[in-house]
């Protein structure tokens, strides 16, 4: 896998981060709103603003609060996507994708004094809309039905693989930590509300996948037929569809059940099926 292609991953990966932190931060005041009347529940979103993250191993003084990741994640999402654009000349496409992501950052940094209703609801069209031109950039085609079933496709996957990765890995830590436990237990409790996404993402991943192989010269009888999996791009094809499989047995046995520890192998396979899906798009050479 040559650098374009690993800052490729790790763009996509960073998107799919910056688009769980917007959803998490979308979702929670609507939980919260479920029990408690509105001053309790801005002031449980400021204390979940001002949770510190990671919660082990680290000096109090350098622990991050939530509110400040989605900034980190933003810098290493333009890090990345600069880079991977090398000298391609910016066009109109690349030129909006800028501005919606500079006014994602400006939202962030308001959001850093005070949490404004406007403010983080605006937060996960913006990153989708990032997410959509890349691929319509990538794709260097004109808008049809394709290009249709990618949008889809990538927002299915964003939303919740997004999800996926935020709650465990920065969220839950964050929010455990928490003092008084009472508050914790609270946050964490309307943080699980947020799940529950991953069958109706793969009602969307499964037919869109499915149509966007068959738009690559790939039916899905071909899938049967062992010659598809033939030289570097099959073997591709076949570890993407043999971690899908994967995700979905982890779906259909944990489900609901709150980030067992079974999530940190669904999160290593889910980070495969994007690894393997830049491979698939860019080609192996």
């Amino acid at each position: 896998m040559d650098f374009t292609r690993i800052l490729i991953w790790l763009h996509l990966v960073g998107a799919v981060f910056l688009t769980g932190m917007a959803l998490f931060w979308l979702l929670l005041p609507e939980a919260l709103k479920r029990r408690f009347e509105p001053a309790r529940v801005q002031e449980l979103l400021e204390v979940a603003r001002c949770a510190r993250w990671p919660h082990v191993a680290v000096p109090h003084h350098l622990r991050l609060p939530l509110s400040i990741m989605g900034l980190l994640i933003s810098a290493g999402v333009a890090a990345t996507g600069i880079l991977a654009a090398g000298t391609t000349p910016p066009d109109l496409l690349f030129r909006v994708k800028l501005l919606a992501f500079g006014l994602l950052v400006g939202l962030q940094l308001l959001l850093l004094r005070a949490a404004r209703p406007f403010w983080t609801q605006a937060q996960l069209p913006l990153a989708l809309l990032g997410l959509w031109l890349s691929a319509i950039w990538v794709r260097a085609a004109p808008p049809d039905l394709t290009t249709l079933m990618l949008l889809l496709h990538l927002t299915a996957m964003a939303l919740w693989l997004g999800h996926m990765f935020v709650w465990p890995i920065l969220v839950g830590p964050a929010l455990k930590a928490i003092q008084p436990p009472e508050t914790a237990r609270v946050l964490r409790e309307a943080s699980l509300w947020l799940g529950g996404l991953g069958w109706p993402a793969l009602a969307v991943l499964i037919p869109t996948g499915l149509y966007l192989l068959a738009a690559r010269g790939i039916p899905p009888a071909a899938l049967l037929d062992p010659a598809t999996y033939a030289g570097p791009e099959g073997q591709a094809l076949a570890l993407k569809l043999l971690a899908v499989v994967g995700m979905i047995g982890y779906q259909a046995v944990f489900g609901h059940r709150p980030a067992p520890r079974a999530i940190w192998g669904d999160i290593a396979v889910a980070l495969v099926v994007l690894a393997t899906s830049v491979i698939l798009v860019r080609g192996v050479g």
